[in-house]
């Protein structure tokens, strides 16, 4: 995922920033696994995972505008989010 980011932005200084957003989400999940009330707390631990990888997708859509543009957008764009509302429901539910 990291070098993808890195092929993606080349050497810029988004390339770092987008790397050390990812970073730091996928640090704070390791780091929250530590804790012992973690099964009590059992998917929230994982938001700021989430928005940091949500922050990097809109930073990575608005670079590649052009690619996604038109019909094909609001379908992809429709079709995920309509994936991701099934799935918020699902987690946040109890239902599997």
């Amino acid at each position: 995922m990291l070098l993808s980011v890195y092929l993606i932005y080349g050497n810029q200084l988004k390339t770092v920033m987008v790397l050390l957003l990812l970073i730091t989400g996928i640090g704070s999940r390791a780091i929250m696994g530590f804790s012992p009330t973690v099964i009590a707390s059992n998917y929230r631990t994982a938001l700021f995972m989430y928005v940091s990888m949500f922050i990097s997708i809109v930073l990575l859509f608005q670079d590649q505008r052009e690619v996604f543009s038109g019909k094909f957008a609001r379908v992809f764009f429709g079709f995920t989010g309509l994936l991701s509302l099934f799935g918020y429901l699902f987690l946040f539910a109890g239902l599997k």
